[in-house]
């Protein structure tokens, strides 16, 4: 299956919560704002990615929302200010000679 970019942003109310999410979410992709996360993923990585999220937030309390975005969506993006393009999120390339 090919990757594609997943877009999280998110509201914690509470600061362990919140820090817990962060670190999830950082062992998958980037940090790109403040509340917000991009990361090239497979289906069963995003998959997986929801459930730790889901295993962190009260959703009577907290926010999350995650996007995944085609390739037609990603060429209709737009970014100004410091927002890394989404290639930085993309993991290197392997190159096995």
């Amino acid at each position: 299956m090919a990757e594609v970019l997943v877009a999280i942003h998110y509201d914690v109310r509470d600061d362990v919560r919140r820090l817990r999410l962060a670190r999830a979410l950082g062992d998958f992709g980037e940090r790109t704002l403040k509340s917000h996360f991009e990361a090239w993923l497979e289906p069963e990585e995003i998959e997986r990615l929801w459930r730790r999220v889901l295993a962190i937030v009260d959703p009577q309390e907290d926010a999350v929302c995650l996007y995944e975005l085609c390739d037609r969506c990603l060429g209709r993006s737009r970014r100004h200010g410091r927002a890394p393009p989404p290639e930085a999120a993309r993991p290197p390339d392997t190159l096995i000679v």
